[in-house]
């Protein structure tokens, strides 16, 4: 069975990124180390990611080491299919749907 989103294929096994920026500050993979994990998940099929701008930091999350991927490696782009998790008040940690929420 294939299944597809927005018209692209994806693979039977998504890939996470909390790990990638949500921990330890002394327990964070280094940028280079991530983007060797990521591009490792999508060279074995892995091109289902899940982010959100709750996996980090406001000043760095998922989110950020996701645009640094894609700018640093624009093909790839074109090859994943992202889920984000959003819709809620970072500050509170309430759910938030409004569209100022970004």
């Amino acid at each position: 069975m294939s299944i597809t989103i927005d018209g692209k294929a994806i693979g039977p096994i998504g890939y996470g990124l909390m790990g990638l920026t949500w921990r330890a500050p002394h327990l964070l993979p280094s940028t280079s180390q991530a983007f060797e994990a990521v591009s490792a998940a999508l060279s074995t099929g892995a091109n289902f990611w899940n982010g959100g701008e709750i996996y980090g930091r406001p000043e760095r999350n998922s989110l950020h080491l996701l645009a640094e991927y894609f700018d640093k490696h624009p093909d790839a782009a074109e090859k994943v299919v992202l889920s984000i998790k959003g819709g809620f008040n970072a500050g509170t940690y309430q759910p938030d749907g409004s569209p100022s929420v970004s």
